[in-house]
């Protein structure tokens, strides 16, 4: 019986020339290091604290046009280098080399665009699934990809949601405080503490960083009406790209004032309806009537900003892009509040109790989590 194949990408060249420091593996992959950023990144305890993790390395501390004195591949394929200047000798593994100027992308959204289509499969987890990490994340990962996911079989207890959402993470508090009681009260300050139907919108954009995911734990809901909308900002920015790319620029380009008011705050925030990245993809979705300010346009400016914005209202009613589900007790919709819009249908405070329980997490603590949580051979 043979030896299986040795299939461990190796260091197989390591030379200096040209005030770079030139690397090849055994697949016949090339690259150009700069000398500076092998330094900077040098993984020894004296740069990299072993308890913090962070950088102790001071990057003044060395010659900008810093070259290494000798440089050798050891046996195991690592890559040793001997600094010249202040003394200094690094050793790196070569897997770690080998993402040598290919950007971070743990922390990137790949989102699965959804329309109504979506009903009957929507991500659904059992409270349970929870309890271990396959599960744990599973559930976060459709959290980041379908931008939510719903669970089932949770204690329907006052509490409950900061218990879940602690799973991901710390709650973000605002001015509705750290938890918010969405059940018809009087004297409202906001259009969730009422039975009135909410279109759907996005949560507080009038902040600067408007929440990022929203934890929405269902207690008791046994009044008639109330079900709940969802609708994939995302594909609604899409199809007004396709169909209509002047309003889409218009909605990505000016920036809308939003504001919410009660005796205690004034909090107001202006920023563009469809946030874009520098490379013209998606990053977040900020439309609600409710706490729109008065628009204000120069000119013609403003009926072609009216035109975009009613075009936009109007793809986040259209049936075929809503899911539409009636939350039960002991049931959690998380989801991002800088992709998707949620709404509910009026209802019958009368006609039975309806008590929703809701805390905001930021997002880093998403992909935290995931990274953390992310099994061994990835």
């Amino acid at each position: 019986m043979g030896t299986a194949p040795d299939t461990e990408l190796r260091l197989v060249e390591a030379t200096v020339g040209d005030r770079k420091i030139r690397l090849g593996w055994s697949d016949g992959h090339r690259v150009d290091v700069e000398p500076l950023w092998l330094r900077d990144n040098c993984p020894c305890p004296e740069c990299l604290h072993p308890s913090t993790r962070e950088r102790t390395f001071d990057i003044l501390s060395v010659p900008p046009d810093l070259l290494p004195e000798r440089i050798s591949i050891e046996s195991d394929g690592a890559l040793r280098v001997e600094w010249g200047g202040v003394p200094h000798s690094s050793r790196y593994e070569a897997a770690d080399l080998r993402g040598y100027g290919a950007p971070d992308l743990s922390g990137t959204a790949f989102p699965v665009i959804w329309d109504g289509r979506l009903a009957g499969s929507e991500p659904r987890f059992a409270y349970a699934d929870l309890e271990s990490e396959a599960g744990a994340r599973a559930w976060l990962s459709a959290l980041r990809d379908y931008g939510f996911a719903l669970i089932e079989g949770a204690p329907p207890v006052e509490g409950e949601v900061l218990r879940l959402a602690a799973r991901m993470g710390p709650p973000r508090p605002t001015n509705f405080g750290v938890v918010f009681d969405v059940v018809s009260k009087p004297d409202p300050n906001n259009n969730a503490y009422t039975a009135i139907k909410l279109n759907p919108h996005t949560d507080l954009p009038n902040w600067e960083r408007q929440p990022d995911f929203q934890f929405l734990f269902c207690i008791a809901n046994e009044a008639q009406g109330g079900a709940s909308t969802l609708v994939d900002g995302f594909a609604v920015a899409e199809r007004l790209r396709d169909e209509d790319p002047e309003a889409f620029d218009a909605l990505a380009r000016t920036p809308l004032p939003f504001r919410f008011h009660d005796g205690e705050a004034d909090i107001r925030f202006r920023a563009p309806a469809i946030g874009l990245w520098p490379d013209g993809s998606l990053r977040e979705i900020r439309c609600n009537l409710a706490i729109l300010a008065r628009i204000d346009a120069p000119g013609e400016d403003m009926a072609r900003l009216y035109r975009a914005h009613r075009r936009f209202v109007e793809l986040t009613r259209l049936p075929d892009l809503q899911l539409n589900f009636r939350l039960q007790a002991g049931e959690l919709l998380a989801f991002d509040n800088l992709r998707l819009l949620h709404g509910r249908e009026a209802f019958d405070p009368a006609s039975g109790f309806r008590h929703l329980q809701g805390v905001y997490v930021d997002r880093e603590h998403l992909y935290s989590r995931l990274r953390v949580l992310r099994p061994a051979a990835e």
